[in-house]
């Protein structure tokens, strides 16, 4: 078996029929293993990848474990020399797994290869790629800056594979050997920033991490949803954020991470009461919530966890078991 592939579901069962469509058409020469690991939403998953993909492992998790701990015991069945992490809204095109595995058998020193994630009409998604996280890049992260990002180092112009800080958990190859003595994902993240841990793992070994423009995949997240929705990510991300710092510079960083966010928040919120005087405003929502989030620093580091919470009212409180 050459090549493993693990997709994480949660309440996306349509989306991994599509994925698992895509695979068919454009991997089905390598003969893939696929494994589906449902994250506790027990929403008919098992039920169609009996009936539509019989060929396709399926492991269920009782209760909703997060990203990481899913792609870790999807990967305790991977038997491939290659491993392909997907995102379950994601689609193959074209050649797109073979130019990734081709890049890193080109470049020994590289340990891992994100692909061009696209939207449906073509257009590149900025966050292909990514800057380690800082306080400060967390803090001021806009599409503008994204851009001048890509301009900046090239990458808007690469037609061939280009060494970047990291690549988006959507979309990852690398050896089975390499997640093996990575220890897969930190467990500790529930959503979010796993990947940008694993890829400064990989940068402290003295590796590579490789954009490769030639593997297009389409990727059909990020799209309108809900403002409560909208809040409910940008605050786990952020819970996430914390714990990252913690992990890699220690307490000053996480202080400074909530002193920055506050002050872009307080900011925004600012812009937007003044350009848009409407009652409920997305983006004044949003910024408020942040805003206090930023207030509550946490007072040890035994605090700083990434558990799912949910919003009650204006507080935020974990999530029963088996939600996100």
């Amino acid at each position: 078996m050459k090549l493993t592939i693990l997709i994480v579901n949660w309440n996306s069962t349509d989306a991994v029929a599509s994925c698992l469509n895509s695979i068919q058409e454009h991997a089905s020469h390598l003969e893939p293993q696929v494994v589906v690991v449902d994250s506790g939403s027990f929403d008919g998953c098992a039920a169609m990848l009996s009936t539509r993909f019989p060929e396709v492992e399926f492991l269920q998790s009782p209760v909703n474990i997060g990203f990481g701990r899913c792609n870790n015991l999807g990967f305790t069945r991977a038997i491939g020399e290659w491993l392909l992490l997907l995102n379950p809204d994601t689609l193959l095109q074209a050649n797109s797994v073979d130019y990734l595995i081709n890049a890193l058998v080109m470049d020994p020193d590289a340990w891992l290869a994100g692909a061009k994630l696209c939207h449906a009409d073509g257009c590149p998604q900025l966050h292909s790629v990514h800057r380690l996280p800082t306080p400060w890049n967390c803090a001021t992260d806009c599409n503008l800056l994204r851009r001048r990002h890509w301009r900046r180092t090239g990458i808007d112009r690469a037609t061939e594979p280009v060494e970047v800080d990291a690549v988006s958990g959507a979309c990852m190859m690398m050896r089975n050997d390499v997640f093996r003595r990575l220890g897969g994902f930190d467990p500790g993240f529930f959503m979010y920033a796993e990947d940008m841990d694993l890829c400064r793992r990989i940068r402290q070994h003295g590796r590579r991490i490789l954009h490769v423009p030639q593997a297009v995949v389409i990727h059909q997240g990020g799209g309108c949803s809900p403002v409560d929705s909208r809040i409910a990510s940008a605050i786990t991300m952020r819970r996430a954020l914390d714990r990252y710092f913690r992990i890699h510079f220690g307490w000053s960083h996480v202080v400074l991470h909530h002193l920055l966010v506050g002050i872009t928040a307080m900011l925004r919120l600012m812009a937007s009461s003044m350009a848009r005087p409407v009652r409920r405003d997305p983006i004044r929502a949003k910024s408020r919530a942040v805003l206090s989030w930023s207030l509550r620093i946490p007072r040890s580091a035994a605090v700083i966890t990434n558990e799912p919470r949910v919003l009650v009212g204006e507080t935020w409180r974990p999530a029963a078991t088996g939600t996100a």
